[in-house]
């Protein structure tokens, strides 16, 4: 991984990420109050990691040939704009932005996110950790949100999925655009920012093959290459841990979402009754989902080498498992500063 020293992280980081509302910070997603406190005595990135972050402890056992540790997170949300990407919206879209900004809708908005991924980012610096994202890294496309992660991630030890947000206008209801040209150049612009391919991407370590792949909509005219890229890493013939937005569909997964819903006060989420297959609570083989995509699902059951999978998107923590137990481990709100902190061996 690479060093930086500290004022590497106040070029990189801390320009981005500086503290306005350190000293004082209502929490808009928990409509809870909490009084922060600068330690003018420590440094910026503890006192980021203090006051930010919220890892949770958790350990794997994939068959690695020594053990390491990575930090898994997901779901971020940064929502920036510059002045000349507001002015070509329209008011709604203003309106929008401001409520996933400042947090007004009371339990939405993401006011915190920026200085939650810098928190995230200098603990596992700080641990010397590899850093795995499962998407939703921010909230809507603009320039200035994937020059943020562009200028972020530059030099870290990072290896990342794609999320929904990713692929949306500014929170539209459907995933744009609908036509494989622009979906390539999309998703070009994400790979030069992320570092990584988007369809499918591995990365082995301490003989681990972590294989990171698109459920969120943008690889849909690839799937029949995206599947066999996939029968190409498990041919690989080593433990495997996948990694992507959406999780897997279980029975399970969607009673602790509808529980989860229940405990907000929201709407639950109706099965099968969005536009797409990879949302929570939709059974694929129920759904519209191509059917090289429920192919791909019934290869990966019988996979002996899958070991985990690791997900995001839920905004709660959750573990479960899929096919023959392998373990599922959904990753909460990094705008909120969870994440895991897993112990692989």
């Amino acid at each position: 991984m690479t060093n930086i020293n500290r004022r590497g992280f106040l070029t990189v980081g801390a320009g981005a990420f500086m503290l306005p509302a350190l000293a004082a910070i209502s929490d808009a997603t928990d409509r809870t109050s909490r009084r922060k406190r600068i330690n003018f005595k420590a440094s910026i990135e503890e006192n980021l990691i203090k006051e930010y972050l919220q890892p949770t402890p958790l350990k794997l056992n994939v068959g690695a040939v020594k053990p390491f540790s990575a930090l898994h997170f997901s779901d971020t949300h940064i929502s920036m704009a510059d002045p000349a990407e507001l002015l070509s919206w329209t008011t709604k879209e203003l309106n929008l932005y401001e409520a996933r900004n400042n947090g007004v809708f009371g339990k939405g908005g993401f006011p915190f996110a920026v200085q939650s991924l810098a928190a995230t980012i200098a603990y596992a610096r700080k641990k010397g950790m590899m850093m795995l994202n499962t998407g939703d890294l921010f909230d809507f496309r603009s320039e200035m949100n994937v020059a943020c992660i562009k200028r972020t991630f530059a030099g870290q030890n990072i290896f990342s999925a794609l999320g929904n947000h990713e692929g949306r206008g500014l929170h539209t209801g459907e995933l744009n655009p609908r036509n494989r040209k622009e979906d390539d150049e999309l998703r070009a612009k994400f790979e030069d920012a992320i570092g990584n391919p988007l369809i499918l991407a591995s990365r082995v370590v301490n003989g681990v093959n972590f294989v990171a792949f698109d459920d969120t909509g943008l690889a849909r005219h690839c799937r029949n290459e995206q599947f066999r890229m996939m029968k190409a890493e498990f041919a690989k013939g080593l433990p495997t841990v996948l990694m992507c937005h959406m999780p897997p569909f279980s029975k399970e997964l969607h009673e602790a979402n509808c529980e989860h819903h229940r405990r907000k006060k929201q709407p639950l989420p109706k099965e099968n009754s969005l536009n797409s297959y990879y949302l929570m609570g939709e059974d694929y083989a129920k759904s519209r989902a191509p059917a090289v995509f429920r192919q791909m699902v019934d290869f990966l059951k019988c996979q002996k080498n899958l070991k985990a999978w690791l997900c995001g998107h839920l905004h709660f923590e959750w573990q479960g498992t899929f096919g023959d137990g392998v373990p599922v481990c959904v990753a909460g709100r990094n705008f909120n500063g969870e994440c895991y902190d897993i112990s692989f061996s």
